[in-house]
């Protein structure tokens, strides 16, 4: 019963994706707003019946498992979906059909909302939010980016800030190419409103208040330590004694001690904690005042080398994850990962950004060179374990 509601689901917004009247604009607005009605009606039912199931004497890992089922099959449905609106899309104008079209993803994403809020603890919110909801709150955290670097600041608040814009503006073109999950959207829409409160206040200076508040939220990004370090620096360079700048090291390492970092809110997953960079920074400083290495950036000597071009090994690894070798289906975790511990043959750092367009892309002769490749290790299988 539970998955066959879903499955009428399913069968109705296939029916209307699929059809090819449709698809060249000859289905009347009055047929397609009837199939619209016909899949809101189904949508109630659902959340009637999630309900019942919610207040039944099942299991918790049963419950879990049906929620994310649901969550999964209503997030596919929804970028079907969009998909298909993007065909209809005239830039021209708007097309009879979008008004529609836009009904359907807004109930999909009312049903997502509901199970986000009613079963928040079974809700998987490390899962990628729809098409539909990443445009729209991509579009809402752009805007806040660009006010935020446009709002007039006091100098030495101007690098901190571009820190922060700088950290989101990378979140958002990860989330353009591999999608972003709920809880990534959530935390980077509050640090950008973090900033606002205290970048926007009329108390000043906000720089050292901001700092401590980012630092407990675990903005464990390499734009936020570098200006932690680049800012620390300038405290303990000039015409100071030694004894001067230990004491301001001892000063600010117990200080920065005392923080409690929330280390669940971490933002971004691949790289150590905020505490786990700035602490070790400071210890080295000890004795020392020159530039340390930066913590959370791996050692090129860490990584593993490969023969391999980015597009070859963007394709390379898209294979294994079509072909289910990952048990997450986190695309972006998934490209954190190996662009930080492999090098290809040109690039000691690969870039996120190149190797996300690469993971999406169709470039041919890299998918010969993998096809090639794959070919070499079935003979090698086949010769060495099926001889």
């Amino acid at each position: 019963m539970l998955k066959s509601e879903l499955h009428i689901l399913d069968q109705q917004v296939s029916e209307i994706i699929n059809n090819d009247k449709l698809a060249a604009g000859e289905t009347s607005t009055d047929h397609l707003s009837g199939q619209v009605k016909t899949v809101q009606g189904t949508c109630s039912q659902l959340k009637k019946q999630w309900i019942q199931e919610l207040y039944s004497p099942a299991k918790d890992d049963v419950i879990s498992r049906y929620v994310q089922y649901h969550q999964s099959g209503i997030t596919r449905l929804s970028d079907q979906l969009s998909e298909a609106l993007a065909v209809h899309q005239n830039p021209a104008g708007p097309h009879p059909y979008d008004e529609l079209f836009g009904a359907l993803l807004t109930g999909l994403e009312d049903l997502l909302l509901f199970l986000q809020t009613g079963c928040y603890r079974f809700f998987d919110q490390d899962f990628r939010v729809t098409l539909f909801n990443s445009r729209r709150r991509c579009d809402e955290i752009a805007g806040l980016e660009k006010k935020l670097r446009l709002h007039p600041v006091a100098v030495n608040e101007s690098a901190l800030r571009t820190a922060i814009a700088d950290s989101v503006a990378d979140k958002l073109e990860e989330a353009r190419y591999a999608g972003i999950s709920y809880r990534d959207l959530d935390q980077t829409i509050t640090i950008l409103r973090i900033a606002e409160r205290h970048i926007y206040a009329a108390e000043k200076p906000a720089a050292q208040n901001l700092q401590d508040t980012l630092y407990r939220g675990n903005l464990n990004t390499l734009h936020f330590f570098n200006w932690y370090r680049d800012n620390f620096f300038k405290k303990i360079t000039g015409p100071v004694s030694k004894k001067e700048k230990e004491r301001v090291v001892l000063a600010e390492l117990e200080r920065i001690s005392g923080l409690f970092v929330a280390q669940r809110k971490v933002f971004e997953p691949d790289l150590p904690s905020i505490d786990q960079q700035v602490l070790p920074f400071l210890k080295s400083q000890m004795g020392h005042s020159s530039k340390a290495a930066v913590p959370g950036q791996s050692n090129g000597n860490s990584r593993l080398p490969l023969d391999l071009s980015v597009p070859q090994f963007a394709v390379f690894i898209r294979v294994l994850y079509k072909c289910g070798c990952f048990p997450v289906n986190n695309v972006a975790k998934i490209i954190r990962f190996f662009t930080g511990h492999f090098t290809t043959k040109k690039q000691s750092n690969i870039s996120v950004k190149s190797f996300a367009r690469a993971f999406y892309g169709l470039d041919q002769s890299a998918a010969a060179v993998v096809r090639d490749i794959l070919q070499r290790m079935i003979n090698y299988i086949n010769k060495t374990y099926f001889h």
